[in-house]
């Protein structure tokens, strides 16, 4: 019989809230470092832009699905901390 106590909500919030932004962090840089290689092997102007502009784009909505997630844990962690 296993004698340890599951963890409380407030712990695994805060554990889901950390791994979550250590997963998009992870995420991001593999992402950024991913398109400076592709950046840095492409032979013409045409293929620069677009790596830069699919760049832009790629990493801004990457930023915005952390920011919406973080924002959506950290929310729910603070009600559940309330009670």
């Amino acid at each position: 019989m296993d004698t340890r106590a599951a963890p409380s909500r407030p712990r695994l919030l805060r554990r889901l809230f950390l791994v979550f932004n250590a997963a998009m962090g992870v995420w991001f840089l593999v992402s950024f470092a991913d398109a400076v290689r592709q950046y840095a092997g492409a032979e013409s102007d045409s293929v620069r832009t677009g790596t830069l502009v699919g760049t832009g784009l790629g990493l801004g909505a990457l930023l915005v699905l952390w920011a919406a997630g973080a924002l959506l844990l950290g929310v729910v962690m603070l009600l559940r901390r309330s009670r």
